[in-house]
């Protein structure tokens, strides 16, 4: 067949054109859904492949001359490059959830919620901090390393520490951002599309009108929201003098419902302390609040805790005119409860120092505890301690603070809780600790990580 003329190409071209111009200008608009007429080809000399896409070539060299090549790049979307691309789209692919970053503050979806029975485990160290320690803390990482030199024992409980960290800004049902007690939980794959699930309690200027229990998701542990379709607080109390909440607290159940309780004071009743719980499956829907415990002694900063057999509530007894105890309660239930139970706790207490609150939480078989110790006369310029323990009833305790109220960046800590990442001596922590102000004016939550400190 004689090779059609230059000319001859460009007219091919110009009825390719008009023939695909036609369909794009009939065609209905996507959103009316409507069946697109059948596509006529007019009649065409029998070319080639390449003898067509040499006529577009020579089309497209035409229209550059003549100030056309605008029109025809948007008749004809992909001439020229690589990838090409339809009609009305964009060259940016959304990234697909597997993809995103970890730090992303929205959900992660799935196909189905996660409905892990207990916490997952992460096997990487915790991230680390994003503010700078006090001057004075390398000297304490120091010091720690000098008695590491003198001790047999490698890893014990004090070698773990912990900086200042961040402070977090936190959604609060009444708009303040101050908040106190906070209990987390993490989950390496996820729970209903959340890494980090947090309850807390509101506490502006030590009101205790919005100390009621709030709870907040996160996927980083520093940006935090409260959960699609939630609405805090979950329970309301008026606060003085009247009844109040405290002491929130997270818990995974063996059914794979996640539990909080929190502490309620019941003014004008004597100020017996109830513990209240509520279930969900999702952290958006919760059951309606039941009392599984009250009475006397007076009971505050409740751990609950699944040992696998039974459930086991850790506290402190606060009772006037003896002087504060680590208790627990057991129970197959959560209805019918034994007698008080005292554990030991190795080193005990100094003259001047009294518990004031506690968390417990069960992990890679063991019970692990970080605890609030204040100085006899006062609930002010307290520490935290770590603690550990194979049963649950004898504990080993840290003599010197994973972190101190001079390292933490207020002059007085709080009840507080620990995330624990990986196993052994690479054992790290996620520290949530709360802290105020002196004048009790201001409440906040602070996130650092404490990790074992070594000689090399």
């Amino acid at each position: 067949m004689r090779r059609p003329s230059r000319t001859g190409k460009a007219l091919v071209a110009l009825a390719l054109t008009a023939s695909l111009t036609t369909a794009q200008v009939s065609a209905p608009a996507p959103a009316q859904a409507q069946q697109l007429p059948a596509f006529q080809m007019p009649t065409l000399p029998q070319f080639n492949e390449e003898q067509v896409r040499q006529a577009i070539t020579a089309l497209v060299a035409l229209a550059a001359g003549i100030g056309g090549l605008a029109l025809l790049a948007g008749i004809l979307p992909g001439i020229g490059s690589s990838q090409g691309s339809t009609p009305n789209s964009t060259s940016t692919a959304k990234p697909t959830p597997s993809t995103q970053p970890s730090t992303t503050t929205e959900p992660t979806t799935s196909a189905e919620p996660t409905t892990s029975a207990k916490p997952t485990t992460s096997t990487t160290p915790a991230p680390t901090n994003t503010v700078e320690p006090s001057p004075k803390y390398a000297q304490h990482v120091a010091d720690i390393k000098n008695r590491l030199a003198k001790s047999e024992d490698k890893a014990p409980l004090w070698a773990w520490a912990a900086p200042r960290g961040p402070q977090l800004n936190l959604p609060t049902h009444e708009g303040s951002g101050q908040a106190t007690h906070p209990s987390v939980l993490y989950f390496e794959n996820g729970w209903n599309g959340w890494k980090y699930w947090m309850a807390m309690t509101p506490y502006p200027a030590s009101d205790e009108g919005a100390e009621d229990p709030n709870v907040v998701v996160s996927n980083d542990g520093f940006t935090w929201q409260v959960p699609d379709g939630l609405t805090n607080p979950i329970d309301d109390q008026l606060g003085k003098p009247d009844p109040h909440n405290s002491d929130t607290q997270l818990v995974m159940a063996p059914s794979g419902e996640m539990y909080l309780t929190w502490r309620m004071v019941d003014r004008p009743n004597d100020k017996t302390n109830r513990i209240f719980l509520v279930k969900s499956t999702d952290g958006v829907h919760w059951s309606e609040k039941e009392e599984i415990w009250s009475g006397e002694p007076q009971f505050m900063s409740q751990a609950l805790v699944w040992t696998g057999e039974n459930w086991r509530l850790y506290g402190v007894a606060n009772h006037t005119g003896v002087p504060n105890r680590i208790i627990f309660y057991e129970s197959v239930d959560l209805k019918t409860w034994s007698a008080p139970r005292y554990p030991s706790v190795d080193p005990y207490l100094q003259s001047n120092e009294r518990w004031w609150h506690i968390d417990v939480q069960r992990y890679n078989g063991e019970y692990l505890g970080i605890v609030h110790i204040v100085p006899s006369a006062t609930v002010q310029n307290g520490n935290l301690y770590l603690m550990r323990s194979k049963d649950g009833i004898s504990w080993q305790r840290s003599d010197i603070p994973i972190i101190s109220h001079e390292e933490s960046g207020y002059p007085n800590l709080y009840k507080s809780t620990l995330v624990p990442h990986g196993s052994g001596e690479d054992l790290t922590f996620e520290l949530f600790y709360s802290g105020f102000s002196n004048g009790r004016a201001d409440w906040r939550i602070n996130r650092t990580i404490g990790e074992r400190i070594s000689v090399d």
